[in-house]
């Protein structure tokens, strides 16, 4: 594509590009550093990677299927989601959360 060649002037290569938009965790209650994470159980995909990123912020991670993610919110089986935007619209899973609170997690990979 003719904007990725753009980048190459200024010594930068791109590699991919992810149309799911970017990570964040929901929750019921603001998450504003990780240590507001401590002790809240948190859903992620079923990846070391990620289960590691939960418990090194102070959570603990547990690999879930999407499909199901919003019964588990529903019973109090987990406190919150780490996921794209898209999927808690698209699965009704906002009505669910009384306070939908947002953290973007970035991964810069050298």
């Amino acid at each position: 594509m003719m904007l990725f060649k753009s980048t190459r002037k200024f010594n930068f290569e791109v590699l991919t590009v992810y149309t799911a938009g970017e990570r964040n965790i929901y929750a019921n209650k603001p998450i504003n550093t990780p240590d507001d994470l401590k002790g809240m159980i948190v859903r992620v995909n079923d990846s070391t990677t990620y289960l590691n990123m939960v418990k090194y912020m102070g959570g603990v991670g547990t690999a879930m299927s999407q499909s199901e993610v919003y019964t588990a919110l529903q019973q109090g089986v987990i406190d919150a989601e780490r996921t794209v935007r898209e999927y808690i619209q698209t699965l009704s899973i906002m009505k669910l959360l009384s306070i939908i609170h947002t953290q973007s997690i970035l991964f810069i990979l050298m």
